[in-house]
């Protein structure tokens, strides 16, 4: 070994060259047949103490050649690499580092399983010898290597070949005739030996056993000896977690459920006997690993018993000697359920929610179950409400922790509303009825549990729709007397914003109430337009409030009038000012540039919505203008400035004012359109002001601003009619200012829009922009890229797909005679080509589909008796050939569902060519094109007839031909 390389691992070296350099070495080595030899060698030397980084180094060379050529190697190098791995912890200096033992471990489970049985069936003599000789450093290890062995041969996370599988059930059984016995007596010795004076070691012992209990003979640890001892360690705080993980491993251990039942009714009898259920009266911490028990216990049983009902009778004796035992433990995990400690109350969710299932097949409830369901209904109210500490201004991980808790009880709500609805309602109607009355005086959390209840019931009870609410109050189901409450209260008015935006998360959930009731949407808006929604001085709360404002708006938009239309927009006006650079300067305004979104969306909503059409265009005008003002002035300023913060600061105030322009829109439709309201004009206007945003911006700006232009124009063709054909090109040329790669790939399915609406009246434009768009497309994919830049390489995929969507596009809107206009006539015939290309050789199915869909559309279109020159010469040398090509690429995976879109296209072009060539197709098929890709003439037969099938069949049978065709290549 070269000591000087060696140096180089360390840190203190300090040259990354250096490091290299060892690094580099230790990879020849790996190579090397001899390497292994060398850091064998080297780290055997007597007295020499190696640092940690060469030992890891020396010790990876030694494993490689353990999975590499160990097998093949003589028996004397074997012995000789068996030897030092033994003695490896006898030679060490000073105490190794875990890595380090965990590496030796798993080197010796390496070639564990390749010897055992039959190669080193004396492998565990060896190992029993070493644990016996040696003192803690041995035992350490050899609990180590027995942790790697079954990760190598029983670790269920690890997936497996079949020969895999069969070596570690052969080398499992083997291990069964004698062995496990012994590592069980070995483990007790630990245990007992070791005690409480060397805890890592018991934890490790612990753990061991957990994961070997899963496959061996559960009574060699299941039994008086050792149930005791861990018993023991349950009430020592250093190892009690690792004792509790242990007995929940047994627990989990696979059974028949009746010896499950008998082997948990032992544990929890045992444990109940030496009081370990009475850390719950003390707040212990180790009350959820406890939890971890009694949820096993209680899953595992409910799952035999759930098997056991399927196949047998539910009232026979084995199943009610479970259900009992099931239902033994109940106020046990309720008790767990009622602890402070959130951790200990998850613990046993899962078998309170496994429970509650049972009582849903149940058709009646006992008095007990009655009593335990009203308890639990109890405590999860309680549990539900906030802590004193929780930080409402700043969530940190306790605070995430707590709200994902919340989701958990919720489902545990949710399934006791399903076995007893009204139970559950009444016990909302009297929590609610003290929080509305008497909301001033209660801890917050009462009210904000209380309105939380109601909010859930939304999901908890089936059908919380329209159906739940009438207008005539005299008729009022339970939920709508419940909403009643809280419509004719003032809690909305709470000073705490837990409790505000809970009310405000029920109007919204509730929304079908004020159809039957439109009578309280003003008070609601009245709400929401206060310091109590809108303008509530906590953040958080104006900004969940502008996103369920605009969600009531749109849910009760035909009850907006003209008069609460001039209210909303008066009193939501502070809050639509954009942010200018020299605005709100040393305070923070109150809306985020994202909340704005939701409000200017409200303004454009209740403008159509209002009665006066013919007044919604100006005031539609007068909610844009002090827009379009605002980005007129900001886009002069960014023309001129030539600092980049500042040309930031500018563009995006011009961004802001085209996203909530946009925004605006969201009001139209293809339905409701512009034109309809008299708003053309003044969004028009917005457009051109937008275009010239992007034809000044400097290079920094240019892209954020074509996105924002380019999302506004997506609406603008939904929404307006004709007008907006003029602006096309120009908003393309700006668009296209960069003419890259991605410029291009984005501005596609724009354009593609705009063709699919407008057909016809787009294809002027499309004659002078088709062959500049299409040579820029070849060109973008042409421009060299790295070979590892993914980005690039991506940007690239997506315009293909682009660029074959937009011919598809022109092909299937009608408007094929841009391809065969003068003007692109050029071509026409490279787009063609380019066709076939994609067809065959571009690895992604939706734009091979694509190509295959153009195709068709060629052949329909020129197929016949009418034809450009030299198109049938095209299609036999190409079209038809691509259809056979692409299903027999490496790429074109058959078993996929889009790739499978993309063979049924293949089918339905075939099918249009022998609609078009007739009776020429099947002679050019038999006698010229299939003989050439020796396919035997039985299959030829096979395939022509049926061309004759119905489309469906002759899909079907496309499937299986091309399965077999490719699997007789070689």
């Amino acid at each position: 070994m070269d000591e000087g390389i060696l140096l180089g691992l360390g840190n203190a070296s300090g040259s990354f060259e250096r490091h290299m350099k060892a690094i580099n070495y230790f990879e020849q080595l790996k190579l090397s047949d001899t390497g292994w030899q060398l850091c064998v060698q080297y780290l055997s030397t007597t007295g020499k103490t190696v640092d940690s980084e060469t030992q890891f180094f020396c010790l990876q060379v030694i494993e490689n050649f353990v999975k590499t050529r160990y097998l093949a190697s003589s028996t004397e190098h074997q012995n000789i690499l068996k030897n030092f791995l033994f003695r490896w912890t006898g030679m060490q200096v000073v105490q190794p580092r875990a890595f380090l033992y965990n590496k030796v471990a798993q080197i010796i489970a390496l070639i564990f399983i390749q010897d055992y049985p039959m190669r080193w069936p004396n492998f565990y003599d060896d190992l029993f010898s070493t644990m016996e000789t040696g003192g803690e450093a041995n035992i350490n290890m050899y609990l180590r290597i027995l942790y790697a062995i079954d990760t190598e041969i029983a670790d269920r996370d690890i997936a497996r070949t079949n020969v895999e599988l069969q070596r570690n059930n052969l080398i499992k059984d083997a291990m069964r005739e004698g062995v496990v016995e012994r590592l069980a007596d070995s483990w007790y010795r630990i245990l007992t030996t070791f005690d409480s004076s060397k805890p890592d070691i018991v934890c490790q012992c612990l753990q061991v056993i957990g994961k070997y209990i899963l496959w061996m003979d559960i009574n060699l640890v299941a039994n008086d000896r050792f149930v005791s001892v861990l018993v023991k360690n349950l009430s020592e705080s250093e190892v009690q977690d690792a004792a509790a993980d242990c007995i929940h491993d047994i627990i989990c251990k696979g059974m028949d459920p009746l010896s499950k039942t008998k082997l948990v009714e032992s544990f929890y009898t045992v444990l109940t006997n030496a009081q370990v259920w009475d850390s719950l009266k003390n707040g212990s911490p180790f009350l959820s690993s406890l939890g971890r028990i009694v949820n096993a216990m209680g899953c595992t049983v409910i799952d035999g018993y759930n098997k056991l009902a399927k196949t047998g009778d539910k009232q026979g004796e084995v199943c009610q000697y479970i259900f009992i035992a099931i239902e033994n433990k109940v106020p046990l995990i309720l008790e767990f359920l009622a602890n402070e400690d959130d951790d200990a109350s998850a613990s046993i969710l899962d078998y309170l929610k496994d429970y509650l299932h049972l009582l849903k097949q149940s058709p009646a409830l006992t008095e007990q179950q009655n009593k335990y369901f009203q308890m639990t209904l109890e405590i999860i109210t309680r549990k539900l409400q906030f802590d004193e500490d929780y930080n409402f201004m700043k969530e940190r991980e306790t605070e995430a922790d707590f709200q994902e808790f919340r989701k958990q009880l919720k489902i545990i709500f949710e399934n006791l509303a399903q076995i007893n609805k009204m139970t559950v309602i009444e016990h909302v109607k009297n929590i609610l009825n003290i929080a509305i009355h008497n909301w001033k005086m209660l801890p917050f959390h009462d009210s904000e549990v209380a309105l939380l209840l109601m909010y859930y019931l939304g999901e908890a009870i089936p059908a919380a729709g329209v159906s739940l609410f009438t207008a005539d109050l005299a008729k009022s189901s339970p939920i709508q007397v419940l909403l009643l409450l809280i419509m004719n209260s003032d809690i909305y008015l709470h000073t705490h914003q837990s409790v505000v935006l809970q009310y405000f998360e029920i109007i919204v959930r509730y929304e079908k109430f004020f159809v039957c009731h439109p009578d309280y949407i003003a008070s609601v808006l009245a709400s929401f337009l206060k310091e109590t929604g809108l303008f509530h001085p906590d953040k958080r709360v104006r900004s969940r409030c502008s996103y369920l404002f605009c969600r009531f708006i749109k849910s009760v938009r035909c009850h907006i009038t003209d008069q609460l239309t001039n209210d909303i927009i008066h009193a939501i006006q502070p809050l639509l000012a954009l942010v200018t650079p020299s605005k709100f300067q040393g305070t923070e305004p109150l809306m985020s540039s994202d909340d704005q979104l939701y409000l200017y969306e409200v303004v454009g909503v209740v403008i159509i919505s209002g009665d006066k059409g013919n007044e919604k265009g100006e005031l539609m005008k007068k909610v844009v203008t002090p827009l379009l003002e605002t980005s007129r002035r900001v886009t002069e300023e960014l023309a001129a400035e030539k600092d980049p913060h500042r040309q930031e600061e500018l563009a995006n105030v011009v961004i802001q004012a085209i996203s909530v322009t946009s925004r605006l829109s969201k009001a139209f439709s293809n339905q409701l359109t512009m034109k309809t309201y008299n708003c053309t004009s003044i969004f028009l206007d917005a457009l051109q002001i937008f275009i010239q945003s992007v034809q000044v911006a400097p290079d920094t700006q240019q892209i954020s601003l074509q996105s924002c232009v380019r999302q506004y124009l997506h609406r603008m063709v939904v929404c307006l009619e004709e007008e907006l054909l003029p602006y096309i090109p120009l908003a393309s040329q700006a668009l296209l200012k960069n003419c890259d790669c991605k410029s291009i790939q984005e501005y596609m399915p724009l354009i593609n829009q705009v063709i699919t609406k407008f057909k016809k009246e787009v294809v002027p434009f499309l004659n002078q922009m088709f062959t500049p768009m299409v040579q820029s497309v070849f060109r973008a994919l042409a421009e060299p890229i790295e070979l590892n830049d993914q980005i690039a390489t991506g940007e690239r995929r997506m315009l293909q797909r682009q660029y074959y969507n937009f011919i598809a596009t022109i092909v299937t809107s009608n408007v094929m005679e841009v391809l065969s206009a003068e003007e692109n006539s050029a071509i026409l015939h490279q787009v063609m080509l380019s066709v076939i290309q994609g067809s065959v050789e571009f690895p992604d199915p939706v734009a091979q589909r694509a190509c295959f869909s153009i195709m068709k559309k060629f052949v329909e279109m020129w197929g016949g008796q009418d034809n450009p020159e030299g198109f049938i010469d095209f299609l036999y040398k190409n079209i038809l050939p691509a259809c056979f090509m692409a299903p027999l690429k490496p790429h074109f995976d058959i078993s996929d569902a889009q790739t499978l879109l993309a063979l049924n296209e293949i089918g339905n072009c075939l099918l249009v060519i022998l609609e078009k060539r007739k009776d020429e197709f099947r002679v050019y098929l038999q006698t010229h094109y299939l003989p050439t890709l020796n396919i035997p003439v039985p299959k030829i037969v096979e395939f022509l007839e049926a061309l004759q099938r119905s489309p469906k069949d002759f899909r079907l049978f496309l499937k299986s031909f091309f399965q077999q065709l490719k699997a007789s290549l070689p």
